[in-house]
C-alpha cells in the first residue's frame, strides 16, 4: 500500500528452513493485518503481542502437514514471523513472533483456500509450562565446577535420606527424629531439622585435599526469642585423616548472645555470638547464614579459621598436628542421647572442598540468601542470561528486591520488575521481553505530539473511579507492611460530598526492605488519586493524516503522547497520555492505529531548579475577594503553611483557580493576604472566580518515587 508523497509499504516474512522469506504476495489485506501489543485498558500486565492475517493457500501451500506444499517440513508450529512497515528508505519492524497454528480453510465450492494465522510474542511461549526453578543456592552450586561433596539437604517433608548433589556419594542416611521440609528462606528450598535423638548418618566423602579443605553449610535460625541455655543448632560432624580427627561445627546459646562453637582434637572452642566479633546469627534478617570452617596445613601446625557469611569469627593454629583430608561427614554423629540440649533451626546445602576453592565457597553467600538486595532490573536480567532468555532492560535505577524464591523463570522476573513498579513487555523489533524501569518514565519527552483535529473519531474521556485508589497497603513478602491513604479532599476516603469515600486496595512485593514500603505506598496513592479524566483510546488513521508516520513509528509501549486544541466542550489541554498499548490494522489503502493510554501527569515529577515542575505547592491558600473575568490583581489569603514567596527570581509561575490558568507576575505583602499581578487565561479559560476559590500552583512539584 502507498500514501500520497510517501513510499510506504508491508513487508511480511516467515522464517522457512532457516531463511527469511517475504510471503507478502500471499497475504490478503482483507481483512486487513491486525497487531496488538503491550496491556490493555487499565490491566496489570501485558498481554503476549499478537498478529493476526489471512494468507492465500492455494494448493495447501501454508498447510504443514501437506507433503505437496514447497514449504512441507519447514513451516509448524512456532514458525517464527515478522512484519515491517518501509517508509522511504528505512524499514522498521512492527512485529515479531512465532506462528504456533495454520488452520486450513476453504470455500464450500473449493476454489479458494486461505489459512487464518495468528503469530504471537515471546511471553505466549514463555508462559507455557512454567516448571518452577531450583532454589538459588542450588543453581548456583550446581553451575559451579564440581566440590569435593555436597548434599542440598532439601529433601521433600517424608524423606528418610538426604540424596547427594553429585552422583558416586553416599545418601546420609535418618536415624531418630529428624524433618526434612523446613520453610524456604533466602535462596534455600528447605533444609533440615533434628531433634535429640536424630542424627544423618555420615557418608563417605570420597578424594579431597589432605593440604586443606573446607567444611561448610547454611543455617536458618529460629528468632533470638527462641533461644535460651541448653539450646544449639544440630552439630555438623565431621572425620578426618590427620591428627586432629574429630571437628564439629554448631550455634549455641552462650547466656548473652547466640555464639559459633567448634570442637577440634578434644578442645571446644567458643567464638563470640551476640556480644562478640561474629554476626548475629539471630539478627531477624530473615536470611541463612553460611558457616564455613577452613583448616590449612602449615608446616607441622594447622591454621583453622572459623567465618560466619565470609566475616571471620575466629581463626587459631592447632600446632604439632597435621591436616589430613576429610573422610567422612553427617549431623549429631556422636552426640549423647539425653544431654539436655534442644536442637534450633535447619542445616542445608552441606559442603566439602578443597582450601584451594575458598573463594568459590565464599561466592556462594550471595546464591544462599536468594540475593537479597539485587536492584530489581539486575534480577530481572541475571534469571533471563541464566535461563536463555532474551530480555532488554531499560532504566538505570530500580527498587532493591527481596529473596529469589524457587518459582518459575518468568514468575521471578516479572515479580523483580512488579516490585520497583515497572513494566514487563516485549520487543518490537526482535523476540525478546522488555524490563522498564519505573524511573525510565519521569519526565520523558512527548513521542508524538496530537492535535485534536489529527484525532479519528471518536475521543472519548471518561471520567469514573476506575483508576481511584485512596487507601492503599503495601506488605513485603516475609517482612512488614505500611499504608497510605488520603485523608481530605475531593477525593479522600472521607464520604461524599466530603470526599469520593474509601477506594482500598492491597499489594504484596518482594522487596528487599520493609523501609521501602511507605514509600512505594505513597507512590501508589499518588497514581491512585491522580485527579484527571481518562482518555483510554486514541485513534489515528494515518491513511488520512500520513504527515503523523515518522512520529507513530517513534511510538511504541510507555512512550509519551499529547494532545492539544481541544475543542471547547472537554477540558482545555494539553492532554499528557503514556502509551500502554496499541492495536494497529494494515489493510489496502488502510493504516489504522489506536493506544490504549493512562495518564501521563503522574509521572512528570521535581527535579531541582526545574521552573515548572520543581516548586513546592501551597499547603492551602485561596482567593480573599472576588475577581472579574477581566482583573489582573488577586487578593490571595494562606490558610495553611508559609505565605507565597515574594522574590523577583522565583517568578513568574503559574497558578489554577477554579480551572483558569493565570501565570503570577509579582506578589507583594510578606502576611496574609497577599496581592497576585497576573496575565489571565494561559489556558483559554477566562471568567469570574467567587471569594473563597482554592489558588494552587497549576505545575506542583511532584516527588519521584
Amino acid at each position: 500500500m502507498t500514501f500520497p508523497g510517501d513510499p510506504l509499504g508491508v513487508r511480511v516474512e516467515l522464517n522457512i528452513g532457516g531463511t527469511w522469506t517475504d510471503i507478502t504476495a500471499d497475504v490478503l489485506l482483507d481483512p486487513p493485518i491486525e497487531i496488538t501489543r503491550g496491556r490493555p485498558d487499565e490491566a496489570a500486565q501485558a498481554d503476549p503481542a499478537t498478529c493476526r492475517m489471512r494468507l492465500r493457500n492455494t494448493g495447501g501451500k501454508y498447510s504443514p502437514r501437506n507433503p505437496r506444499s514447497p514449504y512441507y517440513g519447514l513451516i509448524g508450529r512456532n514458525t517464527p514471523l515478522r512484519v515491517s512497515i518501509v517508509y522511504g528508505e528505512q524499514t522498521y519492524r512492527r512485529f515479531v513472533g512465532e506462528v504456533s497454528s495454520w488452520p486450513p480453510r476453504w470455500a464450500p465450492s473449493g476454489h479458494r483456500q486461505w489459512v487464518d494465522i495468528e503469530a504471537t510474542g515471546i511471553l505466549h511461549r514463555l508462559r507455557q509450562g512454567r516448571k518452577p526453578l531450583k532454589s538459588a543456592l542450588r543453581r548456583k552450586i550446581e553451575g559451579t565446577a564440581r566440590y569435593t561433596a555436597w548434599w542440598p539437604l532439601e529433601d521433600s517433608e517424608g524423606a528418610t535420606q538426604a540424596v547427594p548433589g553429585y552422583p558416586g556419594l553416599t545418601p546420609l542416611r535418618v536415624s531418630g527424629d529428624v524433618t526434612f521440609g523446613a520453610a524456604e528462606i533466602g535462596g534455600i528450598a528447605g533444609g533440615v531439622s533434628l531433634g535429640e535423638d536424630g542424627r544423618l548418618m555420615p557418608s563417605p566423602v570420597p578424594g579431597g585435599s589432605s593440604a586443606g579443605w573446607v567444611v561448610a553449610g547454611w543455617y536458618a535460625p529460629p528468632p533470638a526469642s527462641e533461644w535460651e541455655e541448653l539450646h544449639a543448632s544440630p552439630l555438623i560432624q565431621w572425620q578426618t585423616t590427620g591428627s586432629a580427627s574429630l571437628w564439629f561445627v554448631a550455634a549455641a546459646y552462650d547466656g548473652v548472645g547466640v555464639s559459633l562453637m567448634c570442637e577440634v582434637a578434644d578442645q571446644t572452642i567458643f567464638l563470640g555470638g551476640g556480644s562478640g566479633p561474629a554476626p548475629a546469627i539471630t539478627s531477624g534478617s530473615g536470611l541463612p547464614v553460611q558457616v564455613l570452617c577452613r583448616a590449612v596445613q602449615s608446616g607441622s601446625d594447622v591454621v583453622v579459621t572459623i567465618q560466619a557469611d565470609g566475616v571471620t569469627v575466629v581463626s587459631f593454629t592447632l600446632t604439632s598436628h597435621t591436616c589430613g583430608r576429610v573422610s567422612q561427614i553427617g549431623i549429631n554423629d556422636q552426640v549423647v542421647e539425653d544431654h539436655g540440649l534442644t536442637f534450633l533451626g535447619s542445616w542445608s546445602h552441606l559442603l566439602v572442598a578443597p582450601s584451594s576453592r575458598y573463594s568459590d565457597v565464599i561466592g556462594l553467600i550471595d546464591a544462599g540468601q536468594g540475593y537479597a538486595g539485587e536492584a530489581a532490573l539486575d534480577r530481572a536480567a541475571r534469571i533471563a542470561a541464566e535461563e536463555g532468555i532474551p530480555l532488554l532492560t531499560v532504566g538505570a535505577d530500580s527498587q532493591r528486591v527481596g529473596p529469589q524464591r524457587a518459582a518459575a523463570a518468568l514468575d521471578l522476573i516479572v515479580e523483580a520488575v512488579d516490585a520497583d513498579l515497572g513494566m514487563l513487555y516485549e520487543q518490537r523489533d526482535a523476540p525478546a521481553l522488555v524490563a522498564r524501569a519505573r524511573s525510565a518514565d519521569y519526565n520523558t519527552a512527548p513521542a508524538l505530539t496530537l492535535s485534536y483535529r489529527e484525532l479519528a473519531p471518536p475521543l472519548e474521556p471518561v471520567d469514573d473511579d476506575q483508576r481511584l485508589r485512596n487507601d492503599i497497603t503495601v506488605e513485603r513478602i516475609g517482612g512488614s507492611s505500611a499504608r497510605a491513604i488520603h485523608e481530605t479532599g475531593p477525593l479522600s476516603v472521607q464520604p461524599p460530598p466530603d470526599g469520593a469515600g474509601r477506594y482500598d486496595t492491597a499489594v504484596t512485593l518482594n522487596v528487599a526492605s520493609d523501609d521501602q514500603l511507605l514509600d512505594i505506598a505513597t507512590w501508589l496513592l499518588h497514581l491512585g488519586i491522580w485527579d484527571e479524566a481518562r482518555y483510554p483510546v486514541v485513534r489515528l488513521d494515518l491513511a488520512d493524516d500520513p504527515h503523523l508516520i515518522p512520529g507513530v513509528l517513534a511510538t511504541d509501549i510507555r512512550s509519551r503522547i499529547t494532545i492539544d486544541d481541544l475543542p471547547d466542550w472537554l477540558p482545555p489541554g494539553p492532554v499528557d497520555l503514556l502509551v500502554e498499548g496499541y492495536t494497529e490494522r494494515l489493510g489496502v489503502r488502510t493504516w489504522e492505529i489506536e493506544y490504549t493510554c493512562s495518564p501521563g501527569g503522574p509521572w512528570q515529577i521535581a527535579l531541582v531548579e526545574d521552573e515548572t515542575y520543581g516548586r513546592v505547592d501551597t499547603d492551602g491558600s485561596e482567593l480573599a475577594a472576588a475577581v472579574t473575568a477581566t482583573a489582573t490583581t488577586l487578593t490571595v489569603a494562606t490558610t495553611a503553611g508559609p505565605v507565597w514567596t515574594t522574590d523577583p527570581a522565583d517568578l513568574p509561575f503559574d497558578v489554577i483557580v477554579g480551572g483558569e490558568v493565570m501565570t503570577v507576575t509579582a506578589i507583594t505583602g510578606t502576611s496574609s493576604p497577599q496581592t497576585f499581578t497576573v496575565v489571565r487565561a494561559v489556558n483559554g479559560i477566562t471568567k469570574p472566580h467567587a471569594a473563597g476559590a482554592d489558588v494552587r500552583l497549576a505545575h506542583p512539584a511532584i516527588v519521584a518515587l
